[in-house]
């Protein structure tokens, strides 16, 4: 169990009105529109791979290091205390979750998983950045190249996201994180 340093909003508290409101109204159909299998693939990597470069060279005690940074867009308050080591971790966590479901939907089956964001809040595993490159390849060798699913699973923050959708969001995803390790980093 990961114990709180400060007085945060419980897991799970979701992000203030107006920023959801916005998320779902404006940045999803911008990434609908503008991402496709492939532009939000190479985005991913580019996002991985700035992550790579930012902690490379941290050691265990700065890995490690909770910080408390500023809440932004995209972020829950409960998480705003994090270190990078479970930023990773939930990364992997929500990498291993969205590529279930991508592979579910794109098969055009149902997802009956439950999906909820308490469910992917890091326990402290300390997940290495080899292993989440690890998911992220045996992911890629997977992802279709253009077919877009009939078949939906809604976010439980936003709307029904299509395979497509959640391949996009992963690296929307991915990016919202890389600025929170940044933060975390200014912090230290």
């Amino acid at each position: 169990m990961i114990e709180k340093k400060h007085n945060l909003q419980a897991p799970g508290s979701g992000l203030p009105k107006f920023e959801n409101l916005f998320i779902k109204t404006v940045l999803v159909p911008f990434g609908r529109l503008f991402l496709g299998w492939k532009s939000a693939k190479i985005w991913l990597e580019y996002e991985l791979n700035s992550i790579e470069k930012m902690i490379i060279n941290l050691d265990a005690n700065e890995l490690n290091r909770r910080v408390l940074i500023d809440r932004f867009l995209g972020i829950e308050d409960d998480t705003r205390d994090w270190s990078v080591a479970l930023v990773i971790e939930h990364l992997e966590i929500v990498t291993t979750g969205v590529i279930q479901v991508i592979k579910t939907l794109s098969d055009e089956k149902p997802f009956d998983g439950a999906i909820s964001i308490e469910a992917v809040k890091p326990v402290n595993r300390s997940v290495t950045m080899k292993e989440l490159r690890q998911f992220i390849k045996e992911y890629e060798t997977f992802v279709p190249k253009s077919k877009n699913s009939k078949m939906t699973k809604a976010h439980p923050w936003f709307i029904e996201f299509n395979n497509r959708d959640w391949n996009t969001f992963l690296a929307i995803h991915t990016w919202v994180h890389k600025r929170q390790i940044k933060a975390i980093l200014r912090g230290m």
